[in-house]
């Protein structure tokens, strides 16, 4: 009997099999695992950063959180090691339940601060000579005169001096760099060139300030070391 005409080889699946182990494994598992690791780290991130500052009882949501959350692990790494022919399909369950509960948790998180009471945004104060002015930290902005990312007008060659107040959890600082939006300094420190607090890194519920003096007209950058894309602010020298 003739063989049929659309039936593979007697090797082919063989050979497929074997591109499939050596070329795209080794490009989709570590993409998969890195993906999923993404949404982990931001996912919790997030809903931590939320959960931080509501409370029940004295205890902030966050610390129930974290200990469901380990437990969790706990649970599901004793039943893989507890059963060491688990199926593909199985493992595949697990990871879709969490990356689906991480998922809405970021959505609701998001969601949540997005809700919060948000700044309005004023005209820009001039900060007059000898007069200390505060700025407060957020998580995660800048707030003066009840302005979120703020400019604050000062006067060329001026001494100024900003009270600061770290009103929320997380650690922040303000660091002030030039014109063109550039800081050389990564990460600054008191008496550093660029104008940095004092303290250098506040935590919640700290307070320090800063001093500067700015000679060349124009419009300078600062921000917060810690979260540099975030909270950001300007300082218009006049």
């Amino acid at each position: 009997m003739a063989p049929d005409e659309n039936e593979s080889p007697p090797d082919q699946h063989a050979e497929d099999e074997e591109v499939h182990q050596r070329v795209v494994m080794p490009l989709v598992l570590p993409l998969g695992v890195f993906l999923f690791a993404m949404l982990v780290i931001y996912g919790l991130s997030r809903i931590f950063l939320e959960l931080n500052e509501v409370e029940m009882g004295g205890v902030t949501l966050a610390t129930p959180l974290a200990i469901a959350v380990s437990l969790a692990i706990l649970a599901a790494t004793w039943y893989v090691a507890s059963h060491p022919r688990i199926s593909q399909m199985q493992i595949g369950a697990m990871v879709f339940v969490a990356a689906a509960l991480l998922t809405g948790g970021t959505i609701f998180a998001a969601v949540y601060d997005g809700g919060e009471e948000e700044h309005v945004t004023g005209e820009p104060t001039a900060t007059p000579e000898g007069v200390v002015d505060g700025i407060v930290l957020g998580d995660n902005f800048f707030v003066y005169n009840d302005t979120t990312a703020p400019e604050i007008v000062v006067t060329a060659g001026q001494e100024v001096t900003l009270d600061i107040t770290n009103d929320g959890n997380a650690l922040h600082n303000m660091h002030i760099g030039d014109t063109s939006g550039n800081y050389e300094i990564g990460v600054c420190e008191v008496g550093d060139p660029e104008p940095c607090s004092d303290p250098a890194a506040m935590l919640g519920g700290e307070s320090g300030s800063i001093t500067f003096r700015l000679d060349e007209p124009g419009t300078y950058s600062f921000r917060c070391d810690f979260h540099p894309l975030e909270m950001v602010g300007t300082i218009r020298v006049e």
